[in-house]
């Protein structure tokens, strides 16, 4: 294995066609893999003044490739370390892609709005049938309600997000909150099985306050819940740990961490509205 790769980048720095197309369909790949498990949109990305598409990402990427073993004439001798450079120099390249679109979107730019729409969407509606809403028009009314939340606030130059990740993160807490808000309304109890939600569709949902007023938010925010419930959130957000590990912590059930976490989160819907977040 060692040596058949070895081999496929001799012919890379070549310039031979088989080992160019190889490393473009691995490169995609790779990044695409490593990305979708951080919950990174790889079609929010923009340049300068215009949306991109992944393909101008991943030939970016096979020139940082070409150019490193090619004309700075350094060795990439194993699997290991050329996906490591390739993780790295996406890394590099991602957000400030991510940036250029969140700022696009901010001017109102149809294209990126019609990009945004449609994967948002269809990722809102995914996670709704999963929670057993398929009435389409329920779906699309939580939709248009986190829609109104986000443009206010975006409107307002209130938002700031390091990736898409927790761009997401805010629109299914919105989301969240207005599935409380319509059982409410119904009189009925909900619990929700935090296992449904992605990560960064639950536990980041707090990262999209405004630096100027976090300090004023985060001083009333805890002052309802009690010791239980705010040592299990300060495990969770603070040292970022699994529900798992912190009930082995508090010689509680990894059930029972899920809903005192679940109850805790619930408490903080009254500060927030408060301080204008929701």
């Amino acid at each position: 294995m060692h040596d058949k790769f070895k081999e496929l980048i001799n012919n890379l720095t070549l310039g031979e066609k088989k080992a160019i197309s190889i490393v473009k369909n691995n490169l995609k790949i790779v990044v695409s893999r490593y990305f979708s498990k951080k919950y990174i949109e790889l079609d929010w990305i923009a340049g300068k003044d215009e949306i991109c598409s992944r393909k101008v990402l991943f030939d970016d990427l096979f020139s940082d490739i070409i150019q490193k073993i090619t004309y700075r004439q350094e060795t990439i001798s194993t699997f290991s370390e050329y996906k490591d450079f390739i993780i790295s120099k996406a890394n590099e390249k991602i957000p400030r892609l991510f940036q250029n679109y969140f700022d696009l979107l901010y001017r109102n730019d149809k294209k990126v709005w019609l990009t945004f729409d449609i994967l948002l969407k269809r990722r809102i509606k995914f996670w709704l049938i999963k929670k057993g809403f398929s009435d389409i028009e329920l779906q699309e009314q939580f939709y248009q309600e986190a829609q109104v939340v986000f443009l206010n606030k975006l409107q307002k130059n209130e938002l700031f997000f390091k990736d898409s990740g927790l761009l997401k993160s805010y629109i299914f807490k919105i989301i969240n909150l207005k599935l409380f808000e319509y059982y409410r309304e119904k009189k009925k109890n909900l619990f929700f099985n935090t296992n449904d939600f992605e990560p960064d569709y639950f536990d980041n949902y707090d990262q999209y306050i405004p630096e100027s007023d976090k300090e004023k938010f985060i001083s009333n925010l805890f002052k309802d819940l009690n010791e239980s419930e705010k040592n299990i959130l300060f495990e969770v957000f603070f040292k970022e740990e699994k529900l798992k590990n912190i009930a082995e912590k508090l010689n509680i059930t990894e059930v029972n961490c899920r809903v005192i976490k679940h109850r805790a989160l619930a408490k903080l819907e009254k500060p927030a509205r408060l301080h204008g977040y929701i």
